[in-house]
């Protein structure tokens, strides 16, 4: 059995304009300005670490509270991207197993799924506080194989960052790099993804011929 592991944030969800909001905000609050450019480089990366990269050794769990702390208190109008519905109809139809990887907290991440309405197709979600460590190691990739019953080898990991596609590689998957999030053509096939995807439809053909 196939099986296919998505990022969440920038890959399902059109959430990348939300996640450079909050931590802007969360940043300036703890008295540092960070770029935009910057900040879309940590899309993918635990909280705890991009504090740590960019506040400083110790502060990681600063910047981790002020960002949760900043999200509840945002109402966002979340949505998946086009198209996310009907690749998922038709990869569960097709027999393949499906999981997600993201480096949101528990809570958030079956919010966020709940919200764009596409919790229902995944039998995995693997989340920072699942106990498999983070992206870019492999890590939470395997949790996701294990979980879905599939060998590593039988398994493909979409996303929109480098940090994705390096979890899947380190796992010994298949990568799918896409270009409507965090991370450009060019960074993909720097990294080595197998497969490039443009628009949903593009990526739905591409994986139903993997199946």
């Amino acid at each position: 059995m196939t099986a296919f592991i998505f990022d969440l944030d920038g890959t399902l969800a059109d959430s990348i304009p939300n996640i450079l909001d909050v931590a802007k905000r969360s940043f300036a609050q703890l008295g540092k300005t960070v770029s935009e450019d910057t900040i879309i480089e940590y899309v993918g990366i635990p909280l705890i670490q991009t504090g740590e990269d960019l506040l400083g050794p110790g502060r990681g769990r600063e910047y981790a509270d002020a960002y949760m702390e900043t999200y509840a208190k945002t109402v966002f109008d979340l949505q998946a991207f086009p198209g996310m519905d009907r690749m998922l109809s038709d990869l569960e139809a097709a027999g393949a197993a499906l999981g997600v990887c993201t480096s949101k907290r528990r809570q958030p991440a079956h919010e966020s799924l709940e919200k764009i309405g596409l919790k229902k197709y995944f039998s995995a979600i693997i989340n920072c506080e699942s106990g498999y460590g983070c992206k870019p190691e492999a890590g939470p990739a395997l949790g996701a194989a294990e979980e879905l019953a599939t060998p590593p080898g039988e398994c493909y990991f979409i996303g929109d960052s480098i940090h994705d596609i390096a979890c899947g590689k380190n796992a010994g998957m298949g990568t799918v790099g896409v270009t409507w999030g965090a991370s450009s053509e060019k960074a993909f096939r720097e990294i080595g993804a197998d497969y490039i995807c443009h628009d949903a439809d593009q990526l739905r053909k591409l994986l139903l011929s993997l199946v």
